[in-house]
């Protein structure tokens, strides 16, 4: 198991009104390595949450994972706006760290 990436974890409801918090959360990350993000304590995302994950990640020098539940509003939202399709979102943590160590074969 791999130890050097970092990790963010957001709990509860991830909307417009904790804007602030999670746009800190993702400017402070260093620029460079691997990123966990631990979605599985929260109860829901909105389009705003969702836009930041988007460009954190595209702004990203390493991979990024993202962790979700396996049930609940969270995992019901990331498949109908096709996240996953973009971003590597996993629901068991041991297969989000493969794919933060994983070679890359597609470019991102």
């Amino acid at each position: 198991m791999h130890d050097d990436f970092q990790v963010l974890s957001f709990t509860g409801e991830l909307d417009i009104s904790r804007y602030p918090e999670f746009r800190a959360s993702f400017t402070n990350v260093a620029h460079a390595g691997p990123v966990l993000v631990d979605l599985t304590t929260a109860t829901s995302v909105d389009s705003t949450f969702l836009s930041e994950l988007l460009l954190f990640n595209r702004r990203r020098r390493g991979r990024v994972a993202i962790l979700i539940a396996e049930h609940g509003s969270v995992p019901r939202i990331f498949a109908l706006t096709n996240i996953g399709e973009r971003l590597g979102v996993f629901r068991r943590r041991e297969e989000a760290v493969d794919f933060l160590f994983s070679i890359a074969t597609e470019p991102r």
